[in-house]
This record gives structure tokens, sequence and C-alpha cells, in this order.
């Protein structure tokens, strides 16, 4: 669907006059035919992260249906995070010769990683610059927001060090048996000592 949205929107692009002047409008920029006529129905508006606020830098691809004459508009974003749309009256007027009712028209828009929108309900204003804005959800929050799902945090990768308790009682244990060994072996050399010297006196004698 975002591939037909590019190359629709290229084509519309070729479509429309080239030639264009600069105006304001409810604080944006908009673009008009440089006819020397006002503006008939233009929609602007803003295209922000539904949770974050911040303002979606992707591409946004955007196609406008008025249903009773069956006339689709395709289009892009201007700059990030806003689009401007053609002048959707002046053409349904000239083409179709019948003026826009808002509730006929249909936004739909697609941004990559969000997921797609459908606009129905329109502001009633049909003529001039008329703001819409969007807010679009990513396709991964909903998953996110599932109880039970997956933390996606930080994988503790650490190996739990050896417990030093063991070795430190087998260390202890041995300290225990060099002492006693030690301490026997002196006995034993002081005794043999002690009994050599009583054989020698005797002897003496």
């Amino acid at each position: 669907m975002k591939n037909a949205l590019i190359t629709a929107s290229a084509l519309a692009v070729l479509v429309f006059p080239t030639l264009v002047s600069s105006a304001w409008a409810d604080g944006y920029e908009f673009f008009t035919v440089d006819r020397g006529r006002a503006v008939n129905l233009v929609y602007v508006g803003q295209i922000r992260d539904k949770n974050s606020g911040q303002v979606v830098r992707e591409p946004a691809y955007f196609m406008v249906t008025e249903k009773r004459s069956g006339m689709t508009f395709p289009f892009v974003n201007d700059r990030p995070g806003h689009y401007r749309s053609p002048d959707i009256g002046e053409s349904v007027e000239e083409l179709a010769g019948m003026a826009v009712n808002p509730k006929d028209l249909e936004f739909e828009l697609s941004v990559a990683g969000y997921k797609s929108v459908k606009l129905t309900d329109v502001p009633r204003k049909n003529k001039g610059v008329v703001e819409v804005n969007f807010r679009v959800e990513r396709e991964d929050a909903a998953a996110a927001a599932q109880p039970g799902a997956p933390a996606r945090g930080p994988v503790d990768h650490s190996v739990q060090a050896p417990t030093t308790e063991a070795p430190l009682e087998a260390s202890r244990s041995k300290s225990m048996r060099l002492l006693f060994m030690g301490v026997a072996g002196i006995a034993i050399i002081a005794g043999a000592a002690a009994r050599t010297s009583g054989r020698r006196r005797s002897t003496a004698r």
C-alpha cells in the first residue's frame, strides 16, 4: 500500500501546477496555485508520536478520498512532522462540479514503523485552510504494553562468583591440622632429646 501511495504521490505532483506562491494560515506555511484566487479547501497539520509527543520525522504518505465523486488525492508531507494537502475543494469543484462536504472526506495516513491511521471525522469547515493534526502509534507499542510481555530491559550476562565459605572452612581446617602436626612434632623431638640427655648422664656416672 505504501509503495502505491508513493507512486500515486509522484503522479499527483506531476499533475498539479508547479508555479506556486507561499502564504500563511493558522501558523503554518502552505502553498496555493498562483492564479490570484483564494484557497478553496486545504488541510494542514502536524504529525506526532502518540506516546512521546515528539514530531515524527519519517516520511508520511496521505491518501484523501472524496467519497461522493470518488476522487482521490495522494500526497506526501512537505517537511518532517508537518503536511499540507493539495487544494481539494478547488479540484472537486472544477472536475466534479460540486462543493466538498467534509463528512464525505476520508484521510488515510501511513508512516513506516507506525500503525496506519484512517480518519473520517473531519472538521465541518469546508472553506479555507483547515488544521487537522495526527498522532500515530508505533507498531510495537501494543505488544510492549500487554500484561506478561517480556521486559525489553538490559539483559544480565554476568556470572555469579563461587561462594568463598567452603574454601574458607577448608583452609581453616587445614591450618588446624598443620598446627596440630607441628605441636606434635615439637613434642616428639623434645621427648627424644630428653631421653638422649638422660642416657648421657647415666653413662657418665
